[in-house]
């Protein structure tokens, strides 16, 4: 009896969440005496799902378990398949600790730890629409794997077609005074990084290195000097920030040094990684130039550096191919 009000109440709890754009929790409800439970958390819908040639295609979930150490004991590995080939494989070390959003998700269950995982599929096998990535959840013992799956279109010439309407839109049609649809950009790919807050150390390299390099093609390299260009400098300030302080005197569209303000936190929380490198890669998509958008589930949300629920840790496919295509033209280019 208490378990069918538990059901119940989890069936209510999930009603009143309503569907959210492209973020529709799909919960794989089991039985009883299964430990785990597991489900996509992320749906994106044309143009987010389009993916090409060089692109990071982000596919997300949570797990379940009754409560356990780190890492979840009883998951074996996750698999990501496409055209029946297993493209990725994460093992239990790879999941996040903890959910990583403000979401009701995990109050049906307060007795147990919630984990989250964020497969990239940069191999999608032959082109073509309504395509499939099939996540496949291995427990320790069981044969038979849970499954699930996010649709995808892999179009190079579609992708490329929204890349540019993107460079035409927000990153310089949104601008005033630039009729042209110039390109602000920093003015080499090889992107020199000064930090002056050392207990950040640790998610300023794994947001630049893990994450900002493969969404973007550009290479970061730590340094302490300050007189390679391009440099961003990271350090704290009263709030959140990214300001440009030196430019190409014959070329405004080209920048060589950005200061960006993480707030005044000096040290790494292990709990809020997540959190953390949200920010940071927001601001350091500003340096780049990319501009706000709005709930678009990537951390260029205008929110994302105050918490806000829609800044995520991925960025489009088609925005990827956007800052590729920018920085293979010189700052400044027209893209009328």
């Amino acid at each position: 009896m208490r378990g069918s009000k538990l059901l119940g109440m989890l069936v209510l709890i999930l009603g009143a969440l309503g569907c959210r754009q492209d973020s529709a929790e799909r919960l794989v409800i089991l039985p009883k005496d299964h430990p785990l439970e597991f489900a996509l958390t992320y749906f994106p819908e044309y143009p987010r799902n389009l993916v090409g040639s060089g692109t990071v295609f982000t596919v997300e979930g949570g797990i379940r378990q009754y409560l356990s150490p780190w890492p979840p004991r009883l998951l074996d590995r996750i698999e990501c398949l496409v055209d029946g080939q297993v493209v990725r494989t994460l093992q239990p070390t790879d999941l996040w600790q903890k959910f990583p959003f403000n979401t009701p998700y995990i109050q049906p269950f307060p007795d147990r730890w919630t984990y989250y995982f964020q497969c990239d599929v940069d191999r999608f096998g032959v082109p073509g629409r309504g395509k499939k990535v099939v996540v496949r959840v291995w427990q320790k013992g069981s044969a038979v794997p849970m499954e699930g799956e996010v649709e995808y279109h892999y179009d190079d010439a579609d992708l490329s077609q929204k890349a540019l309407e993107f460079i035409r839109g927000p990153m310089t049609g949104d601008v005033p005074g630039n009729p042209d649809r110039r390109t602000r950009r920093l003015s080499d790919t090889t992107v020199y990084v000064k930090n002056e807050i050392p207990g950040m150390q640790l998610p300023i390299e794994r947001a630049l290195n893990q994450y900002m390099s493969k969404w973007t093609g550009l290479r970061f390299i730590f340094t302490d000097r300050e007189d390679v260009r391009p440099l961003l400098i990271y350090r704290n300030g009263p709030g959140f920030g990214a300001r440009g302080v030196e430019w190409n005197p014959n070329n405004i569209y080209e920048t060589w040094k950005w200061i960006l303000e993480l707030g005044s936190r000096t040290t790494h929380n292990p709990d809020d990684l997540y959190g953390e490198m949200v920010v940071i890669c927001h601001e350091t998509g500003h340096a780049i130039g990319l501009p706000h958008t709005g709930c678009d589930g990537v951390f260029m949300d205008a929110g994302s550096a105050s918490g806000s629920d829609c800044g995520r840790l991925r960025l489009h496919p088609y925005q990827q191919m956007a800052v590729k295509m920018v920085y293979s033209k010189p700052p400044g280019y027209s893209w009328r």
